[in-house]
This record gives C-alpha cells, sequence and structure tokens, in this order.
C-alpha cells in the first residue's frame, strides 16, 4: 500500500474544498439600477440636481452614458465616482410643468444595456407682481467681410435678480461668441462671405424671479452677399429739425437725440411734411459740449439697441404714411466749418433694401427734458 506524503494530502484538502464551493458567474449581463423610484422630480428654479445609480455586474471596460436627447432644458450630464449623476436644469418660467425622457446607456466591450426614466420639472409658482421685464435686441446685419461685431442690448424694467443667457443655431460661419452681462452686449466673430446672403439666430432668454419666470427675443443676424451691393434707394434730404432728450428716458448715462429729416419743409414743428419721405434717427450718445446748441457729437453710429451709447436707431415713413423699419446700418455726424450738419446714413431695411441717406445744413435743437439732468 502506497502512502500519500503529508504535501500530497494537503493539496487533495485544498482541491475538495476548492469543489465545493460556487464558482462566480463571470457572464453575467451588467444591469444598470437607479436609486429612485418613479419619476425624477426637479424644481422650478433650476440649477444644479443629481441621482443616484449602480451598475450590477460590471464590465471592467464599462462606461456609462446620459442623455436627453429631446430637450434642451436639462443636460450636461457628468457621471461622477460613488454613483452619483449631477446635470444643469434651466429654470421653469411658465404656469406650465415639463418632462422629458432621460436615457442611460452602459457600454462595454461586450455590447451595451440601458434603460430611461422621466424627467418632470414643476410649473413656476405664483404670479409675478412687479413691473414685467422686456428684452429689446434689434436684427443685425454684418457686410459680406466679415470680422469681429458686437450686438447690444437692453432689459426694460429689469428686476434686481434677472440674468440674461444666450444660445444659437448653429452655424458654420459665425463663430466665438460671448455675452457680456455687464456691458449688456454680445459679441461674435464671421467668417467673409464668398456667396449669397446668410444668417442665423440667436435667442437672449431674461430669467427673474428666482428663476420662475423669463421673457425671450429671438434676434436674426442676415450677413450681406459677397458681392458689392449698391444702395436700392438714394436720398439727399432738404430739411431737418432736432429735438433733446437728455437722460430723461434712458434712465441712464446715455443723452438721447432725435433728428426728423424730409425732402418738404415741415408744416408745423413736431409735424412731418405731407406728402414727403421723412426719416427719424434716435441718437444715443455723450452730452452735448454746447449746452445751448444741444448739438449731438461728431462721429460714427452703429445700428443697434436703443439708449446704449453710440448708437442710432432708423425709421422710415414713405409719402403714403406708411412705416419702415431697419434692421442695420452705419451713420456718420460731422459739422463743417459753418456749423452745418452733415449727416450719412447708410442702412438695410426690413425687406432688404439698402438706403443711402444723406443730409448737409443748419439743424436746430428743441430741449424737450421734462426736468434738468
Amino acid at each position: 500500500m502506497k502512502r500519500i506524503s503529508l504535501f500530497a494530502a494537503a493539496a487533495l484538502a485544498m482541491l475538495s474544498l476548492c469543489c465545493c464551493q460556487e464558482k462566480p458567474d463571470r457572464g453575467a449581463e451588467p444591469v444598470i439600477r437607479l436609486g429612485f423610484d418613479g419619476d425624477l422630480r426637479l424644481p422650478a428654479e433650476g440649477g444644479e440636481e443629481s441621482f443616484g445609480y449602480s451598475i450590477e455586474s460590471p464590465a471592467r471596460d464599462g462606461e456609462l452614458q446620459v442623455s436627453a436627447p429631446d430637450a434642451d432644458w436639462i443636460g450636461d450630464f457628468a457621471v461622477e465616482d460613488g454613483g452619483r449623476v449631477k446635470f444643469r436644469v434651466d429654470p421653469n418660467g411658465t404656469a406650465e410643468s415639463r418632462e422629458t425622457a432621460v436615457r442611460l446607456e452602459y457600454v462595454y466591450g461586450g455590447g451595451s444595456v440601458g434603460c430611461s426614466f422621466t424627467a418632470v420639472q414643476e410649473a413656476s409658482g405664483g404670479e409675478w407682481t412687479g413691473p414685467v421685464p422686456d428684452v429689446i435686441c434689434p436684427d443685425q446685419l454684418v457686410p459680406a467681410e466679415g470680422g469681429q461685431f458686437v450686438v447690444y442690448y437692453y432689459v426694460n424694467d429689469a428686476a434686481e435678480d434677472g440674468v440674461v443667457s444666450f444660445s444659437h443655431e448653429d452655424c458654420s460661419w459665425a463663430s466665438d461668441f460671448l455675452l457680456d452681462e455687464t456691458e449688456m452686449r454680445l459679441s461674435f466673430t464671421a467668417e467673409p462671405n464668398g456667396g449669397a446672403r446668410r444668417e442665423f439666430r440667436f435667442t437672449l432668454t431674461y430669467t427673474y424671479g428666482g428663476g420662475r419666470f423669463k421673457d425671450e427675443i429671438e434676434v436674426s443676424v442676415t450677413q450681406l452677399a459677397s458681392a458689392s451691393e449698391a444702395p436700392d434707394k438714394e436720398r439727399e434730404m432738404s430739411y431737418a429739425m432736432g429735438t433733446y432728450n437728455g437722460t430723461d428716458m434712458t434712465y441712464t448715462s446715455v443723452h438721447e437725440y432725435h433728428i426728423y429729416m424730409s425732402n418738404k419743409p415741415f408744416d408745423v414743428p413736431d409735424e412731418y411734411a405731407s406728402a414727403s419721405a421723412s426719416y427719424d434717427v434716435d441718437l444715443f450718445g455723450v452730452a452735448p459740449a454746447d449746452p445751448v446748441t444741444m448739438l449731438p457729437a461728431a462721429g460714427e453710429y452703429e445700428y443697434g439697441v436703443t439708449y446704449m451709447k453710440d448708437t442710432f436707431s432708423l425709421y422710415f415713413h414713405d409719402i403714403f404714411g406708411e412705416w419702415h423699419s431697419f434692421i442695420g446700418g452705419t451713420l456718420v455726424l460731422d459739422y463743417d466749418a459753418d456749423g452745418n450738419m452733415l449727416l450719412d446714413i447708410t442702412a438695410t431695411d426690413e425687406t432688404g433694401e439698402v438706403h443711402k441717406v444723406t443730409f448737409a445744413g443748419p439743424v436746430g435743437f428743441e430741449d424737450i427734458r421734462d426736468s434738468e439732468d
């Protein structure tokens, strides 16, 4: 009878013990487990939110991906260590709740598994009792040669906690967007245009009342065609008069001027010449150098939102009594040796027609301020 060595006996005993244990299941498919039941409820004011999760039978090369493909008010999902997913939720400024599907997908070498849940954001509660803010920003026109541009906006009846945000359509020829809330402006870069006119749209959203309310405006930016565009209308205006309103309406350090131009004499002050093509200019700049004449400062003014320094707005009053607005342009103001005002305006109206408007002559300004500055 053969003897079994102590070493061999120990090995057999160890083998017997291992065979009695249950082998782990290395082929189990991963399973995503959410850290909550039912829908995920989100507050109306938005902000940074998170939820918990776990992966059963995780793969060594597994990665969790999270998205909400059908909504832009929720996003920026970040999967963090410790089984948490953080994400952004925009404020809901409406009286209706909103919801969207959030998709989770665990991707690994052998394939992927997924699940989804519904995120529900509550409606804003209560009513806004103060003045209702209004975001103002005109449509913009940029030249074919491209470059860097600034768009000014303004908020009427701004709330103390108001915040402006910006979004835009996909655009291959505009980039480097930068929103400056302090200066109330949006800057961007436009590439040169080698073809026909083109445009994109952006949206400014003003959120206030603890994030429960909002006002939005959609603005179009049109870039001119590559070919030089001659003016569609050229007018040399013969008569002009002006008014000065100081800062009474802007409520800022920006001074407001109005210039009324016509190709026929004005019937009486503050009335337009009958059967005449007329242009109204709202000019915003610094205080007049001479408090007696109240003439606006010479310089170049860009078409833009009212109440911003070194900008102007323009309106055309045709012979049929119809008003026409503009979407962009440039105004150059100067004075000759005799003190005559020299105006040179090139602007594109709402139909796409380019107006070239000039004036040379004396202009008297009437002070229409309600009180002294």
